[in-house]
């Protein structure tokens, strides 16, 4: 089975910044500056904004679906 940095390195780099900042916001709360300033060579600031809304979005929705114990979807494929 190959490694989470192994998978990371199939993805294009674009992508794997996508990976980086929804994990540092997951693990810390906060983008750091060299993680900034490689994403701002994507995404325009507004982009970037909409990102980190959207990866607050689905950790917000998992935290109420997990609370709430809603069940899986029977049809959709697992991790």
């Amino acid at each position: 089975m190959a490694s989470v940095t192994e998978d990371l390195e199939l993805l294009a780099p674009r992508d794997r910044l996508l990976v980086q900042l929804v994990d540092q916001l997951h693990d810390t709360s906060h983008v750091d500056d060299a993680l900034w300033e490689a994403l701002g060579a994507h995404w325009s600031p507004p982009q970037l904004i909409e990102l980190m809304m959207l990866a607050g979005w689905y950790h917000a929705v998992s935290y109420v679906c997990n609370a709430a114990r809603v069940p899986l979807e029977k049809w959709a494929a697992r991790w």
